[in-house]
């Protein structure tokens, strides 16, 4: 995948099963067990990630999360607030992924980085 686009989308739901049959009705998207408490659809032939990552209650705020793949969270970070945005949450390990990170656009709209563990 390109660096600097858009590679996933994680909504967060109360049911995995449910939500999941919901979008497959809409879009044909099949899900499937991921990581503890999410499933994903990977799109056949590539492009962007549906991830549904389960929580107890949804806060219509911070989700769905739009992530972007970078080089490295910590430079974007900074170059985000240099620019007038704000870290919502810093770097943090996806065990056996990566690392994620979110943040704000001056006007408060949330989006997610990613940066993949280096092979």
């Amino acid at each position: 995948m390109k660096k600097n686009e858009f590679m996933q989308v994680e909504w967060a739901v109360t049911d995995l099963e449910r939500t999941g049959s919901f979008l497959f009705q809409l879009f044909g998207w099949r899900f499937e067990p991921w990581i503890p408490n999410h499933f994903v659809y990977w799109p056949e032939g590539g492009g962007i990630v549906v991830s549904l990552h389960k929580v107890e209650e949804t806060h219509t705020w911070t989700f769905p999360v739009a992530f972007v793949e970078v080089e490295e969270i910590a430079s974007v970070l900074a170059k985000a607030e240099e620019f007038g945005g704000k870290t919502v949450m810093q770097k943090k390990e996806h065990p056996g992924v990566g690392w994620y990170a979110q943040l704000s656009d001056p006007d408060g709209n949330i989006f997610g980085l990613f940066e993949g563990y280096k092979k």
